[in-house]
């Protein structure tokens, strides 16, 4: 009897923790970066400052900063994009990829139901991503669509020493079945 609910107790906890979150199967390979989404439950984060409000009075630590989770927030998105071995921007293999603007439309699957928003570029102890706390309409399946658009960053033009130019905003699509916390 004690085998068997400690059994029962621990496949409880595995199905917790695969409601909690979810990684997409496959990533994408495009203009020489690896794309991967997934999504955990809302996270703290620092909240954007808006700089026109603080009136020059910026923190200079976090502890400054106001921390929280938007209100009714389900999970935490992420989007991970790293440079590929042949990217034509010369990132080394492997590192992020710094100032995109990445996009979301999420739209629940068999209803009119979408929400849509932006991921901001973060860092947790996994590393850096896009990230954002987003409500959704309870349990289901969701279609998750980003628009990647290449940084703001300049590049040199000249023969020697140019890179290729930036990839036009191009969008990569993948399923989220959200089970709930």
């Amino acid at each position: 009897m004690k085998n068997t609910i400690l059994v029962l107790l621990s496949a409880l906890l595995m199905s917790y923790g695969v409601a909690a979150s979810q990684t997409q199967k496959e990533s994408f390979i495009q203009y020489g970066m690896e794309i991967r989404g997934m999504y955990i439950q809302p996270v703290l984060m620092s909240e954007t400052m808006d700089m026109s409000a603080m009136k020059h009075e910026m923190p200079m630590n976090m502890k400054d900063m106001n921390h929280s989770i938007p209100e009714g927030a389900d999970i935490h998105l992420e989007l991970r994009v790293s440079a590929t071995d042949d990217n034509p921007y010369n990132f080394k293999a492997g590192a992020w990829m710094p100032y995109l603007t990445v996009d979301y439309r999420i739209e629940k699957v068999g209803s009119d139901w979408f929400t849509s928003g932006n991921l901001m570029p973060m860092i947790a102890n996994d590393g850096p991503h896009y990230g954002n706390n987003v409500k959704l309409n309870g349990v289901g399946k969701y279609e998750i669509k980003y628009r990647i658009t290449a940084p703001d960053l300049m590049l040199h033009m000249d023969k020697e020493t140019a890179p290729t130019k930036w990839f036009k905003p191009f969008v990569v699509a993948w399923d989220l079945t959200y089970l709930g916390v």
